[in-house]
């Protein structure tokens, strides 16, 4: 019901792990503009249904007994709200294509620093600090920025290819953490593809013939040649994370106290992402 009424899903977020903390929290609102024409009677049958406890929630009797659903069926011919629930559901697909394809190609061009300063000029462009921008908007902002052929692209490919009624609101919050997530995931991925092939070297090896052997590890005597890798030094830079020398230090104060004389890439990527600077702003959705 809450899909069909308002064309966005009740406890959407950039990733799995915070849509189940929203649903484990019922943290769900009726932000503006999708909710502003609403009845009162559709917010409270909504509201009823997304309860935590199933014991809570509306029965199916009562829900067919609900003034909303009553009054529905007593003043609507029958069907007359498919179409704008197909409607509904249409935009809700054109939005979540636009905001899959901006945050993969945003994710891919953007450096440390530009996802928050992203944020911020959605954040001034929200004038009723409603948390959400058109898809207009977002093409307008994304070309101040830089990023031309991104905003041509969803121009293009999604708002007039898929002419479906209705304008497409950006969650821009959710955007600019999808796209800070997405960051962090394709720098690990880069710096495992460089761990691979150096850890391989440094055991006499090449390429990627010994990564059963390796399962990860390097000796700690070779972390700072890793980390002074020309390759290295231009991810950590572009992400914002301390310099070499810096993680070096550290890292090898860690292993001394434990006594280990090898590094896991695990471990030497989580130190990494969580020495990034946290982009605050990024997380804080307006509501």
């Amino acid at each position: 019901a809450f899909l069909l009424l308002c064309g966005s899903p009740p406890f959407f977020a950039p990733c799995r792990h915070h849509i189940l903390s929203r649903i484990d929290k019922i943290d769900f609102s009726f932000d503006p503009p999708f909710w502003s024409k609403i009845s009162e009677d559709a917010k409270d049958f909504v509201q009823q249904c997304l309860r935590d406890a199933a014991g809570r929630r509306l029965p199916v009797c009562e829900a067919q007994r609900h003034p909303w659903v009553r009054d529905l069926a007593d003043s609507s011919p029958q069907g007359s709200m498919l179409p704008a629930f197909i409607n509904n559901l249409r935009r809700f697909y054109r939005t979540s294509l636009i905001e899959a394809y901006a945050a993969n190609c945003l994710s891919e061009k953007m450096r440390h620093g530009e996802v928050e300063r992203l944020y911020s000029h959605c954040l001034e462009a929200d004038v009723m600090k409603c948390g959400y921008l058109t898809s207009a908007d977002l093409r307008h902002i994304l070309e101040t920025q830089g990023h031309t052929e991104v905003a041509e692209a969803i121009a293009v490919c999604f708002t007039r290819t898929l002419r479906y009624p209705g304008e497409s609101y950006i969650d821009y919050g959710a955007l600019t953490a999808s796209i800070a997530a997405r960051r962090e995931r394709l720098l690990e991925e880069e710096l495992w593809r460089h761990f691979q092939d150096f850890a391989c070297a440094a055991c006499g090896g090449g390429g990627y013939a010994q990564e059963a052997e390796i399962a990860g590890r390097l000796p700690l005597d070779r972390l700072n040649s890793f980390l002074q890798d020309a390759e290295v030094q231009r991810l950590l830079q572009d992400s914002g994370a301390p310099d070499a020398a810096t993680l070096s230090t550290e890292l090898h104060g860690c292993r001394a106290a434990s006594e280990v004389e090898v590094v896991d890439f695990n471990d030497l990527a989580a130190e990494i992402l969580w020495r990034q600077p946290r982009q605050a702003a990024v997380t804080g959705v307006v509501r």
